[in-house]
């Protein structure tokens, strides 16, 4: 493996214990760098693949100025540690237990991890800084955070940071080219865990049932569905998943003939190993079920199971974005926000080409909303209700890009699946293929898309069969591909054949007057925001356009004392700017004109005059011209006085007008 890999957590003892959970299947991890954020954190990073510990730490980085250089990304889902919880089957059923971390967020997710495995029936409750303690609580669990943990509790149990979940240490392995040699290993080792933590919890458990039931909610945490057969073709393991993938009663089948579960006689023939190949897709209950076959060292065999629309999603492993959306498209223009005059232009712009049949060049800073708009566009047009997938060429290497998107054959190459794959282009057929990062594309890729292109045609690697596709091309970028053709670095014919219709979405500095609306919208009703803060954030350029915005009220929600946001709860590059400008709606500005030619003119300047002088150009009540008043004495814009005195501007609003005030 000749990747650089580094690992980023919130505190450099997670990243070490997740070094040492890798280290546990090879020892070429042995050279992976280690960050804590929370300690020591260089001003860059330069390296091949990031690991984030979790979402929250990928946020938080998001939030810093250091510079980040790297060519994948992946943001880890963790679970806890098989080795260490022994203790908590120990804890009386019912019992009140503090569940310990360093925040609300990351404290709710590990409860939730807890009740995953079986510890429903002990009353949780969060613990973070800042939390009343009560002082009947006896016990409190911890993922390494001791420091966070109540003095007067007595049973304190520690059982370490949370470490990587199956799915990711599938990313890992696949993102370094290790699958192939590492994975059965890596089945086996997992597999192997999750059975010893289920024998361990039998030794308190104080009936069979017990056993058998916290061995299907372990099982039940795995996303996968998962049915282990022993070397009688008996069921040992069958979870949750599994059973309502094939629409089963959900009981326990452990001991029954697989053939008395399965009544697909084809399907049972690939369990037990009679058909060749160790990957099949099945049709149950009209959807398709990817099932992977492998056979266990001491005789057993295991079956993974997949709905093959997230097979689908593994070709985005390495962005996390587009790993959401999945391969349907979710968003419609009623979920795009905003109404000022730069968004409305690019909604109407988008509407109207998603009737019809172009490929759309989406262009637009980082994070202003190219793949909502791309799912919206989708939703929009006569394709809606087929098959929207989507790429990213910044996250994946040109090779696997490849693959990807035109599949290849059984045997195309070593490490190729039996059988072979179905690219992107086949499983997008009749419906939209969405193109992220464009301009992230190698010249050898620009020549291969631009043939599908034109022709409307694939041939898979190693193949020889040529195959029709019909699939609307929707591609997005945040450089300047214009400027890129220029410099021979963007192919012309690939360019004018992809920007057929084009979308330019306005960064979040030059449509400000929404903020209040996202701001409301990220919120959710949960929380308030005081005046001073919106202002704040108004004022702010927002470099990071809407990504950043989110960011920032995730990040006020989590270090907020209550459900009102003040400028306290700022970050503190933003709190210390604090306004540096005076942000004005349209509707105030036009207001304050109005007041200074009143004044210059020595008119009264009363509401109600206000009122009917804006009434064709605003539409407001007296009411409403009432309440804007007030927003600008709160600015200090301007003074309202009773009677016929009226309003006029203050020196702070004379600057903001720019009129002098000499």
């Amino acid at each position: 493996m000749n990747l650089k890999l580094a690992i980023i957590s919130g505190v450099l003892s997670t990243s070490e214990a997740l070094k040492r959970q890798l280290l546990e299947y090879s020892h070429v991890f042995e050279d992976i760098v280690l960050f804590g954020i929370e300690d020591y954190f260089p001003e860059k990073i330069c390296c091949d693949l990031i690991i984030y510990s979790s979402q929250i730490a990928y946020d938080e980085i998001q939030l810093l100025s250091n510079e980040i250089d790297t060519k994948y990304m992946i943001i880890a889902s963790r679970t806890v540690n098989f080795d260490t919880i022994d203790s908590l089957f120990k804890i009386p059923k019912g019992e009140k237990v503090y569940v310990v971390n360093d925040a609300e967020p990351t404290t709710i997710q590990f409860m939730e991890h807890l009740e995953n495995i079986g510890l429903e029936d002990l009353k949780m409750v969060p613990y973070y800084p800042g939390t009343k303690t009560d002082p009947l609580v006896r016990y409190a669990i911890s993922p390494g955070t001791l420091n966070y943990m109540p003095d007067h509790v007595e049973h304190m149990i520690n059982i370490g940071p949370r470490l990587f979940g199956i799915e990711t240490i599938h990313q890992i392995l696949k993102a370094t080219g290790l699958l192939d040699s590492l994975g059965r290993s890596y089945s086996e080792k997992y597999l192997s865990k999750v059975i010893d933590i289920t024998k361990r919890s039998a030794r308190y458990a104080s009936e069979v049932s017990s056993l058998n039931e916290r061995l299907n909610l372990i099982m039940s945490s795995i996303d996968e569905g998962i049915m282990v057969i022993d070397a009688k073709n008996k069921i040992s393991i069958m979870n949750k998943p599994l059973v309502s993938f094939l629409n089963l009663p959900y009981r326990n089948y452990s001991g029954e003939g697989i053939d008395k579960v399965i009544r697909n006689q084809d399907l049972v023939n690939f369990c037990i190993g009679l058909t060749q190949g160790e990957e099949s897709l099945f049709t149950i209950n009209r959807v398709n079920l990817l099932f992977t076959r492998q056979k266990l060292s001491y005789g057993d065999t295991i079956i993974f199971v997949k709905n093959i629309e997230e097979r689908i999603l593994e070709s985005n492993r390495l962005n996390q974005e587009l790993v959401k959306k999945g391969h349907v498209a979710k968003y419609t223009f009623d979920h795009i926000l905003g109404k000022s005059p730069a968004i409305m232009e690019a909604k109407y712009i988008s509407h109207k080409l998603a009737k019809s049949e172009l490929t759309i060049l989406i262009e637009g800073e980082s994070g202003t909303g190219k793949e909502l708009f791309a799912s919206a566009i989708h939703n929009g047009s006569n394709r809606a209700l087929k098959a929207f997938l989507a790429i990213n060429f910044s996250a994946i290497t040109d090779e696997l890009i490849e693959s990807e998107l035109f599949g290849y054959e059984d045997g195309a190459f070593t490490g190729a699946k039996k059988g072979g794959k179905v690219g992107l282009f086949e499983m997008a057929n009749g419906g939209t293929l969405f193109l992220d990062e464009i301009g992230d594309i190698s010249p050898k890729m620009q020549t291969k898309l631009l043939r599908v292109l034109q022709e409307g045609e694939i041939i898979r690697i190693g193949g020889t069969i040529i195959k029709s596709v019909d699939v609307r091309i929707i591609a997005a970028t945040n450089k300047n591909l214009k400027a890129m053709v220029e410099r021979g670095e963007f192919r012309e014919d690939l360019y004018y054949r992809l920007k057929m219709g084009t979308v330019q979405l306005p960064p979040l500095r030059e449509r400000q007057s929404d903020i209040p609306l996202l701001i409301e919208h990220l919120l959710h009703g949960e929380y308030e925001m005081n005046q001073e803060a919106e202002s704040i954030l108004m004022a702010n350029k927002w470099k990071g356009n809407i990504r950043e915005l989110k960011g920032t009220i995730e990040y006020m929600k989590a270090i907020s004392e209550g459900r009102v946001l003040t400028e306290k709860a700022l970050p503190k590059s933003l709190n210390e700017k604090k306004l540096t400008t005076t942000f004005l709606s349209d509707e105030e500005r036009i207001i304050l004109e109005y007041v200074w030619k009143c004044n210059q003119q020595g008119i009264s300047c009363g509401r109600q005059n206000i009122q009917n002088m804006t009434y064709e150009t605003l539409g407001l009540t007296e009411n409403q011209v009432r309440s804007r008043i007030q927003k600008l004495v709160q600015k200090k814009l301007i003074h309202s006085k009773t009677g016929r005195a009226g309003s006029y501007l203050t020196e702070e609003g004379l600057k903001i007008l720019k009129v002098p005030t000499y």
